[in-house]
């Protein structure tokens, strides 16, 4: 993963790639691509980047 930048943003616009109810079907995200907890999420630590977070 990139470091995140050393600055503040009044938007933080993600995409996160996490895991959800549909893991058995074909569309699936964990079908395509890895797939985080919301745990995981918590500590990638987005919210320093933003300046109201």
């Amino acid at each position: 993963m990139i470091p995140l930048p050393d600055k503040k943003y009044s938007i933080i616009y993600a995409d996160p790639p996490w895991s959800y109810q549909n893991r058995g079907t074909r569309a699936a995200a964990s079908k395509h691509y890895d797939t985080m907890t919301i745990e995981e999420l918590k500590k990638m630590g987005v919210g320093a980047a933003g300046g109201y977070c």
